[in-house]
């Protein structure tokens, strides 16, 4: 809209507003069910400049809610900062997050990973209780010999979490930083040559500093209509080693793409496993589907645990002013001892576009946790919303 309007480079300024009724019998995931109804008034900020260059974009957001139970309050403030810059051969990405969100509140499992947990103590499906989240992140990748047969990168990542009230005793205060360096060799053009360094140390509340250290060799060659490769990764981590091979192929659909890696891993106990992860994004008609699944191993509070996560989504249009929609996110740990864990959500959305701003949303979900020692717990909810965007010169 608004960017057809500015002059190139000139800073842009996007704001969103959005109403929101919602009622949930469990939003907490809780043995003890606590039916919630509220009202929610969100605004988002971003203020954004881009040239052939350069690229910096500053946004805020934040939440008014009403509960049935309470007055009205403020809350989910959230800081975002983005910066890029192009130069001969070489580019620079940094951000920066700061966030607090309510933990009965979080956005659900909509992609794998997406708690926004470091990685290594990460279970999605632990989120659950109430309390408060605070997180924050800084991160920084240098990327060099772009576009040319010899290139590397280097990045550094640090971030902290901090809960707040927290009900549920797994969640605890964690800080983690991590480190990457990596060399891309592509003779002739078709082909590539990898090699990855990380360097990781996490600290949990209450436990021990977890450090890991990281080797990755992996291989890549343009074939028919994608290409194909493999890798080979060893990983040392607190009681052992852990190793990895994995073979890939990706393959440039008539209507979407496909990405699949297949293989086997071994965990710091000496147990060998299936590993890999698989991405499908596919037109179908007028439809828009994306799959996407997981299997490795991670490690958290309790230990290594071998995850197993699945998404998908659909999407098509009704009408030149109505879409439908369809999510599902699914999540099992287990650890070494056969103890399990299930996650479980799904969502369906009807959308229609009032006028070029605004759109009005109705989302039905249901939301499932099973835990060994604890009541399985159920959640259903139901919300309408009321949003509007404009992009306008600043």
């Amino acid at each position: 809209m608004g960017a057809a309007q500015e002059p190139a480079g000139g800073p842009m300024l996007r704001l969103g507003l959005s109403q929101q009724f919602e009622a949930a019998s469990n939003p907490a995931l809780s043995a003890d069910p606590d039916p919630m109804a509220r009202a929610v008034s969100a605004l988002d900020l971003a203020l954004s400049s881009e040239t052939r260059r350069e690229r910096l974009s500053l946004g805020f957001g934040a939440e008014l809610r009403a509960e049935t139970e309470g007055g009205a309050e403020f809350a989910a403030p959230a800081l975002r900062l983005d910066y890029g810059r192009v130069g001969a051969g070489a580019a620079l990405d940094a951000a920066a997050r700061l966030s607090a969100r309510e933990i009965a509140y979080l956005a659900p499992l909509p992609d794998l990973g997406a708690s926004g947990l470091p990685p290594e103590i990460a279970d999605i499906e632990d989120l659950r209780g109430t309390g408060t989240r605070v997180a924050g992140d800084v991160s920084a990748r240098l990327r060099l010999g772009e576009g040319g047969p010899l290139g590397g990168h280097l990045g550094l990542r640090a971030s902290a979490i901090e809960y707040r009230d927290a009900s549920a005793p797994e969640l605890r205060d964690s800080e983690r930083l991590a480190f990457e360096a990596g060399l891309r060799l592509a003779p002739g053009g078709r082909g590539e040559i990898g090699l990855d360094l990380g360097l990781a140390g996490v600290e949990q509340a209450g436990g021990p500093r977890r450090e890991t250290a990281s080797l990755e060799l992996s291989l890549e060659r343009a074939a028919r209509r994608g290409a194909v490769g493999g890798a080979a990764r060893i990983e040392r981590a607190e009681g052992g080693e852990r190793y990895a091979l994995s073979a890939r192929r990706r393959v440039e659909l008539p209507r979407g793409t496909l990405d699949g890696r297949l293989g086997l891993s071994r965990d710091t106990g000496g147990d060998w496993g299936l590993s890999g992860r698989v991405d499908l994004r596919r037109e179908i008609g007028a439809a828009a589907l994306s799959l996407g699944a997981e299997r490795a191993v991670i490690t958290t509070a309790e230990g290594e645990r071998w995850r197993s996560a699945l998404r998908l989504g659909w999407e098509r249009p009704l009408g030149e002013a109505m879409r439908i929609g369809f999510d599902l996110s699914a999540q099992h740990s287990a650890a070494a001892d056969g103890e399990a864990r299930r996650a479980v959500q799904a969502a369906a959305r009807l959308s229609r576009t009032l006028t070029r701003d605004w759109s009005l949303d109705l989302t039905a979900r249901a939301a499932g946790r099973d835990a060994p020692g604890e009541a399985a717990a159920r959640d259903y909810g139901l919300s309408l919303g009321l949003s509007r965007a404009l992009t306008l010169p600043f």
